[in-house]
């Protein structure tokens, strides 16, 4: 009976949990997909990265399914891939459609599912039946930017969806008049990129809610509906803008003031471009003459940084800042934070226009500033009883925008005054310093036995406990110029960035695909590794092949570098994923435009890359053993390495060739579905 008892047990708790969840069956049809590949389920937080959720097509119909479960009363957002890219290079594009969610990548979304669901759709498409609508062909699109306002680098660029974010896409500027275009073939739909100025590190850097904009996820980029048949030509753009360089409207222009205008007496209010809050936007217009607002009235707050210098004080643990209107005295509420280590502690705070009072605070109410009463020059002094208080005083005008304060010393209204590290008056020659060793490093870069023989042997005003440890400057550099940099190069390592993966990014400044950085390290071993774009593309190395230049510890296998001495290091340059240098790249170094081209067995992506940057302008054709021309590009003077996609022609032989009208190179290649 007990073992009865047990099971019926067993089985309740199984038929529980199948409760809890539901199933999600996505039938995807890809007939809008002109050169389709296995899609994949992918995105959100729960769907995984292109490759781990493929789809099927058992009856060969195109229509491929997958089914997944989920918990009950789930939401969450997904997308489809055309393929595993580890890039999210062959992501659907729904930028602009009913379906597609900005705040998520312009992912679609599963919205409180209850019960088993079946999602019928299309390809890049927001149809819910599974049909595919009638999508036109490619449409010439001509982009413009206006760079007259900047000082170029090494070429003008425009990157986005259609180049997996590469970079690489050249643009060119053959009249000299300072506005560089290219055209490109655009699918219809949702359309995203950015003008680069010498490439990424020299991106556009939009702010949300811009006219002309997107904002993707964390991303904002330039945004175009690709619609229609006829070839669009767009407005040349001024770089890292949404008007035309050098015109600029007025915010109030007294033309457009109408006494005669009665306008209503309702109050929708509107805030000018002027700061000045209105009762409506026709108030705004005909009775200021303001020419810009937003809805809601105008806010009085700003954006208060403030700033202590402690160093001249013991930091007994964080330091805080407390106000009436900054945290009500709470005293520990709001900390300040050092993260360049100056010193100076900083927080920022939203504050109303008007007066406020505050302090700063060492660890908390104990170490608190004891500011002089007659230090009126940034203080207020308030008698109430028998308790005086004296706080430091702020007044914020309304409008007046974001407000940076003084670093000022603490328990001062003034900035710290420079203490010399030698203070010749301090040295005792009486004074009998113990004989321990406690090392500390004076100001003066000196070790020292103990902080007695600092101060009273040598007259050091201020030191750090432990022996003087100077970093050592290494430079680290990897050829990747047998890789599709689709994004930023990165170096990660324990001791560089706590492996974050994705924030010290490395550079190629004269163009010759070797990418670098200084770093400032401790001597000792530091483990380490390169990677593109993210975590999602590090180098996969070798535990036996490239022992020479890695470690293997808890299953992973990173580069090692020792350091053994302050003098700086240049590392050797390694090619990625390797402990060697790159094979010669094995072209006519006196032909300008030499190129390779890898993988030369392509399923369809292929990338062409020179030695060095083009000097000039070039042609790059491709061209079937026919003779019959499949594909053709401008490349831009500057031009490093460039994407070809052969992807929608027939298996065989290739032959790229690029030409300059003087010089002429050529390469076969190998397309291999």
């Amino acid at each position: 009976m007990k073992h009865l008892t047990l099971l019926l047990m067993a089985c309740l708790a199984i038929l529980q949990t199948q409760a809890q969840n539901v199933s999600v069956t996505f039938n995807l049809n890809m007939e809008s997909v002109s050169n389709p590949n296995v899609p994949h389920l992918a995105g959100g937080a729960d769907f995984g990265v292109p490759g781990d959720n493929p789809m099927t097509d058992a009856d060969g119909d195109n229509v491929w399914t997958i089914t997944v479960e989920v918990p009950s009363g789930y939401t969450g957002y997904y997308t489809f891939t055309n393929g595993a890219c580890p890039d999210w290079g062959c992501k659907e594009n729904i930028a602009g459609q009913d379906c597609a969610h900005p705040e998520n990548y312009n992912d679609r979304q599963l919205e409180n599912i209850t019960e088993n669901t079946v999602i019928n759709t299309c390809f890049g498409q927001c149809t819910t039946d599974g049909s595919c609508a009638t999508v036109g062909g490619a449409i010439p699109v001509t982009f413009q930017v206006d760079m007259s306002n900047e000082t170029v680098g090494s070429g003008v660029f425009m990157s986005g969806t259609f180049d997996g974010w590469c970079g690489c896409t050249p643009m060119d500027d053959a009249d000299g008049d300072g506005v560089y275009s290219t055209t490109i073939d655009c699918t219809p739909g949702g359309f995203e990129w950015k003008f680069l100025n010498g490439g990424w590190g020299g991106e556009e850097n939009f702010e949300p809610g811009g006219e002309c904009t997107m904002t993707t996820g964390d991303f904002t980029n330039r945004f175009l509906l690709v619609d229609g048949t006829a070839p669009i030509t767009l407005d040349a753009y001024c770089f890292n803008s949404c008007g035309v360089c050098g015109e600029g409207t007025p915010c109030v222009d007294s033309l457009q003031i109408d006494s005669t205008m009665m306008c209503p007496q309702i109050y929708a209010p509107v805030c000018g471009c002027n700061g000045v809050t209105y009762d409506n936007d026709c108030e705004a217009q005909f009775l200021g003459g303001v020419t810009s607002w937003t809805e809601g009235e105008c806010s009085t707050s700003s954006m208060v940084t403030f700033k202590v210098d402690m160093s001249q004080q013991d930091v007994a643990g964080p330091i805080y800042v407390t106000g009436n209107s900054v945290d009500g005295w709470c005293g520990t509420c709001v900390e300040m934070l050092d993260g360049d280590g100056d010193n100076v502690f900083e927080a920022t705070v939203e504050l109303d226009s008007g007066d406020h009072e505050y302090k700063f605070n060492n660890g908390g109410w104990d170490g608190t500033e004891n500011l002089n009463e007659g230090d009126s020059l940034c203080t207020l002094t308030t008698i109430d009883g028998e308790n005086t208080f004296v706080n430091r005083f702020l007044s914020i005008l309304p409008g007046a925008g974001d407000v940076v304060l003084d670093a000022v010393c603490f328990n001062s209204c003034d900035l710290c005054a420079d203490i010399p590290c030698i203070d010749t008056a301090m040295i005792d020659s009486t004074m009998m310093c113990p004989e321990v060793f406690e090392p500390v490093c004076g100001c003066d870069g000196v070790t020292y036995d103990n902080e007695c023989v600092a101060q009273f042997y040598n007259g050091v005003t201020s030191w750090t406990a432990g022996a003087c440890v100077f970093p050592t400057p290494v430079t680290f550099n990897v050829d990747m110029s047998e890789q599709t940099v689709s994004g930023a190069v990165y170096i990660s390592g324990a001791t560089i960035d706590g492996w974050a993966g994705s924030q010290v990014e490395m550079t190629d400044p004269d163009g010759d695909n070797v990418y670098s950085v200084t770093l400032e390290l401790d001597q000792g071993d530091h483990e380490y590794k390169y990677m593109i774009g993210s975590w999602d593309t590090s180098e996969n190395l070798d535990e036996t092949e490239d022992a020479a230049c890695t470690i293997t510890s808890g299953g992973f296998t990173n580069r090692l570098v020792t350091i053994t001495s302050e003098e700086a290091l240049d590392l050797d340059v390694v090619c990625y994923e390797s402990c060697e240098a790159c094979a010669t790249i094995g072209v006519d170094e006196a032909n300008p435009v030499a190129f390779r081209v890898f993988p030369t067995v392509t399923d369809g992506v292929l990338t062409v890359a020179f030695p060095a940057a083009l000097e000039a302008g070039a042609n790059l054709v491709v061209r079937d053993l026919s003779g019959r021309m499949v594909r053709t590009e401008n490349l831009g003077a500057g031009t490093v390495q460039t994407i070809v996609d052969l992807g929608q022609q027939a298996n065989g032989f290739y032959i790229i060739r690029v030409e300059n009208g003087v010089y002429t190179a050529t390469e076969t290649v190998i397309v291999q579905h």
